[in-house]
């Protein structure tokens, strides 16, 4: 069994660039932010209110947040006020510009909020999830955001937009060409019903050469890096 994870860790470096050294990086906060010292710039979408903040200032990062709902927004915004390198906008981004979508707003401070409803069974029945209020948004992409900003040197995306994550990528189409490496909140296991699942995800990147560096168990809700294969030219 060493000589398989020693030949893999060979492997994924080969690959991508990336030394692995714990075997289960999934429970290892070091991995990410091993990833995460390979850039300067993180588009982090699905931010409610930057609860990494003082993790990407010790790491010296310059942070664009993106939340959908407008008032968590302005809470995220005064939170990091102290932090020079951190701005925030309020966007719900989509596969597509000018949709009105109804997002619903979960009673855990929106942690779970999103343009999707719960799944039956989705495993989280402990936290007695309820919507405390539906909000009527209209949705923008993260190509427009690109445009409008000059994003390109963001190479680093975070995706914790529950369930909507397949959709945020088909919007940015044009503008993941510029990424090199993201963090995304995948499920193996339904949790919002028409939420991406985690092998949609993983075929859609496949077709821009991103691949998971691992593979999550069969009841897996949580993060999972994705890496850009290192070109041969």
């Amino acid at each position: 069994m060493s000589k398989i994870i020693s030949f893999l860790k060979k492997m994924i470096h080969k690959k991508f660039g990336v030394f692995i050294t714990h075997v289960n990086p999934q429970f290892n906060e070091m991995v990410f932010n091993g990833v995460l010292t390979l850039h300067t710039n993180v588009l982090h979408i699905g931010a409610n209110r930057g609860q990494e903040a003082a993790c990407y200032e010790s790491l010296n990062l310059n942070v664009l947040w993106v939340e959908a709902d407008p008032e968590v927004e302005a809470e995220l915004s005064k939170h990091i006020e102290k932090f020079k390198k951190q701005k925030s906008i309020a966007a719900l981004l989509l596969d597509k510009p000018g949709l009105e979508k109804e997002f619903n707003v979960f009673n855990n401070s929106g942690l779970s909020s999103s343009i999707f409803k719960l799944a039956d069974n989705h495993g989280f029945e402990e936290l007695n999830l309820q919507v405390n209020e539906v909000k009527l948004l209209k949705s923008s992409t993260v190509d427009e955001l690109f445009a409008s900003m000059n994003l390109h040197a963001y190479t680093h995306w975070v995706l914790d937009v529950q369930g909507s994550e397949l959709m945020v990528l088909q919007g940015a189409s044009n503008s993941i060409q510029y990424c090199r490496s993201m963090t995304l909140e995948v499920s193996t296991r339904k949790v919002y019903e028409g939420g991406a699942s985690y092998h949609s995800l993983k075929n859609y990147l496949e077709t821009f050469k991103f691949f998971p560096l691992w593979e999550p168990d069969s009841d897996f809700h949580g993060e999972l890096i994705f890496l850009k294969e290192l070109s041969n030219n």
